[in-house]
């Protein structure tokens, strides 16, 4: 390592963690930063990028990012460029697809550094789109993947979109705090899009997908095509090729954060009614897991549809089933828990998360008749929307004096943003995705939390005599850092078998 960077420029004083991680991005042409969310993934690729160039190494950024997440970078008042870059340099932002494509940002220079900023989901339809992007990138680009597991699939087409870019650039940096979302496999691609040398003993070739499960991992099952297991010399195979280009901190051991305190369990009661519809739909699901090896679409949609039950609802999601309202229980239980955190707190804050979409619209339209301001983060939301309720939780923004509440859904709000200006969180249900879980959790938990603690809240149905249902298997689960995603029809059967009709033990 050579001698320490000038980063006098740097808007906000990096931390020593910080300073680590810039040094290394620097000094090496691909880079993995898997930091645990909240440590300023963002704030170090950018100041970074900037040493490059002054440095007269780069002139070019291309940060590609899930949709959900563009706009915390490109945003012009409260993005991560604007916040983190630095005023000695004319930073130029290019938003890829915008009809007011870009602003400039920083010192009115000749020279200036180009942000271009995308998603995924634009570039993975290939065509005019990429082949323009491809064209503006060179060896002096900086290409950064963000929440990098967008490519852990080999065959993707988005995956392929980002391979064809990174032939072209002559630098990478894949960002993500959980680089294994669901199994070691998720590493395959990802260390391809650094350097195919890392995993890949043959000169010039990538590892291929054949290849990985032949070294890293047992296989059995019909065909022999199941994995069984990664076995433990194979993961520090990995770690120790990983090792040179990759840097993993936690949040414990560099930041000064209040304690996450562990979750409390509110209970919903179901009508005799709701019940009723939640053990015909069980029984529904338990013949269509029976005899699976692994869980189909099918019945991962009748295990989706026990979840909207405790919720209230159910359809919506594919086949032929319409949307019909079944209950307000778990809402019932949200008003009267807001309510008296109200009475005790005029200024409380919370964030509420449902991976349904029509549990955003009934959640938000039921506490919008309460004394507090609501904002909503889903999927497609118009761009209004989405600043609208970022603003009211983003620590630079909110209004500490007055209560409010954001409503979102996982899959929208839980990449790349800050809420820390609430310090209450609360499921009205849990995403199957252990991964999306620990993301919606952290995105409160973070630098500019200033409360003693932060808290969670899960909302669990029950029978109308404590009996458990789907709500149970899910929070347990996940307690337990068990990705849901992985299970099968046989694993999902014995939990719904083995309920019991006394209330929950967490």
């Amino acid at each position: 390592m050579g001698p320490r960077l000038d980063l006098t420029a740097a808007p906000l004083p990096p931390t020593r963690h910080q300073i680590a991680g810039i040094e290394q991005i620097v000094q090496h042409k691909a880079f993995f930063l898997m930091d645990e969310m909240g440590m300023g993934k963002s704030m170090q690729v950018i100041s970074a990028a900037s040493v490059l160039f002054t440095q007269h190494i780069i002139d070019r950024v291309v940060i590609v990012a899930p949709a959900s997440v563009r706009s915390v970078w490109s945003d012009p008042e409260h993005g991560q460029i604007v916040t983190h870059g630095w005023p000695t340099i004319s930073n130029l932002v290019t938003i890829y697809h915008r009809r007011k494509p870009w602003f400039v940002h920083g010192a009115d220079h000749d020279r200036y550094l180009e942000w271009i900023v995308t998603n995924y989901e634009y570039i993975r339809g290939g065509g005019l789109k990429l082949e323009t992007l491809i064209r503006r990138c060179d060896d002096r680009t900086l290409l950064v993947l963000d929440e990098s597991t967008a490519i852990k699939s080999t065959t993707a087409a988005q995956t392929k979109a980002c391979q064809r870019l990174r032939k072209r650039c002559g630098r990478v940096v894949l960002l993500t705090g959980t680089p294994i979302a669901h199994s070691p496999l998720d590493l395959l691609s990802q260390a391809n899009m650094l350097h195919p040398a890392i995993l890949s003993d043959r000169p010039g070739e990538s590892m291929n997908l054949w290849q990985f499960r032949n070294k890293y991992c047992r296989m059995g099952g019909y065909q022999g095509r199941q994995i069984l297991e990664f076995p433990k010399a194979g993961l520090q195979d990995l770690q120790e090729r990983l090792k040179p280009v990759a840097l993993r901190r936690e949040k414990k051991d560099c930041l000064d954060l209040p304690p996450k305190l562990a979750p409390v369990t509110l209970t919903a009661t179901l009508s005799a009614a709701s019940w009723k519809l939640y053990k015909d739909m069980r029984q529904h699901a338990l013949i269509e897991l029976a005899g699976q090896v692994s869980v189909a679409p099918q019945a991962v949609t009748k295990l989706l549809r026990l979840s909207q039950l405790t919720s209230g609802f159910v359809g919506g999601l594919h086949g032929p089933v319409a949307l019909q309202h079944t209950g307000t229980e778990k809402i019932d239980v949200l008003v009267q828990w807001v309510e008296t955190q109200l009475a005790a707190n005029p200024t409380f804050k919370v964030v509420i998360w449902s991976v349904f979409r029509e549990d955003v619209i009934r959640v938000s339209e039921a506490l919008e008749r309460l004394p507090l301001e609501v904002g909503r983060l889903w999927g497609q939301s118009p761009a209004q929307e989405r600043d609208h309720a970022l603003r009211l939780l983003h620590p630079s923004t909110v209004n500490v004096a007055a209560p409010c509440a954001v409503v979102g859904t996982p899959s929208a709000g839980s990449l790349g943003i800050t809420l820390a200006g609430a310090s209450n969180v609360c499921y009205m249900n849990s995403p199957y995705s252990l991964s999306q879980r620990l993301q919606s959790e952290d995105r409160t938990h973070r630098p500019g939390q200033t409360a003693e603690a932060v808290s969670y809240y899960e909302i669990a149905a029950e029978g109308p005599s404590g009996q458990r249902t789907i709500d149970h298997i899910v929070i347990k689960a996940l307690r337990q850092r068990q990705e849901l995603a992985e299970w099968t029809a046989a694993a999902w059967l014995d939990h719904l078998k083995q309920q019991k009709t006394s209330g929950p033990s967490f």
